[in-house]
């Protein structure tokens, strides 16, 4: 089918970031919380990310209601 696969990650060489077509690097230098353990910033760096590139596709293509 030759469909690209795009990774969305914080980590260039974890194993899907090997494998993808094409990498977005999502990462962080650190979580909002104050551990640095929750992922509070990086998930909504991957949502926002996610959704930029779900609008310019929807734009790309030509999609409407």
């Amino acid at each position: 089918m030759e469909i690209k696969l795009v990774a969305l990650t914080g980590f260039a060489k974890s194993t899907i970031a090997q494998a993808c077509d094409l990498l977005l690097d999502v990462s962080v230098n650190e979580e909002a919380c104050s551990l640095n353990l929750a992922p509070t910033a990086s998930t909504t760096v991957a949502m926002a990310v996610g959704d930029a590139l779900a609008v310019a596709l929807l734009e790309k293509r030509g999609f409407s209601s």
